[in-house]
């Protein structure tokens, strides 16, 4: 018999998916800013997705991107 097949990702690959006002306080930028970063062609940081028309940012990946690039340029 066959597992059957479920709509929700295991816990190692879920994401935690967090509105843009929220990631703005996570990254210490203006929400315009990160929508900014979000229509820039040259930003390398984290993507954002787009569930149901409305911008979620991936908390763990937005706080990765910004101690990096904390690290760099105060290196």
């Amino acid at each position: 018999m066959t597992q059957p097949l479920t709509a929700v990702a295991p816990a190692s690959k879920r994401r935690n998916l967090v509105d843009t006002k929220t990631a703005a306080v996570i990254a210490k930028v203006t929400p315009e800013t990160l929508r900014r970063w979000h229509r820039s062609d040259t930003y390398t940081g984290p993507r954002p997705f787009r569930p149901g028309g409305q911008l979620r940012w991936d908390a763990d990946e937005l706080r990765d991107y910004v101690e990096s690039t904390r690290k760099t340029v105060t290196s």
